[in-house]
């Protein structure tokens, strides 16, 4: 990355290991310099955001457990001739 006072998108991209499009969301919760159409963001800005997102050890949040898939096959869906069993009301 550039040693320079401002970040582009494609700075931030690179720094977080993100695409480009996602870098622009977060841009948006930063203060920015607008120069015509081009963003450009202060290096302590982005410094200071990327302390406040960074949680550490426990406070991380942690993937969602997800239970295992049901078989596909179930023998007791079917009769001993290969039909389904009906349900019972």
């Amino acid at each position: 990355m550039q040693s320079s006072q401002f970040l582009t998108i494609a700075d931030i991209a690179a720094e977080l290991g993100v695409e480009r499009h996602f870098a622009g969301q977060i841009v948006r919760q930063m203060p920015c310099v607008m120069v015509g159409r081009l963003i450009r963001v202060r290096r302590t800005e982005f410094e200071r955001w990327l302390q406040e997102h960074t949680r550490q050890g426990a406070e991380a949040p942690k993937a969602p457990v997800r239970k295992a898939a049901r078989n596909a096959f179930d023998p007791n869906l079917f009769e001993s001739d290969g039909g389904l069993k009906r349900r019972r009301a």
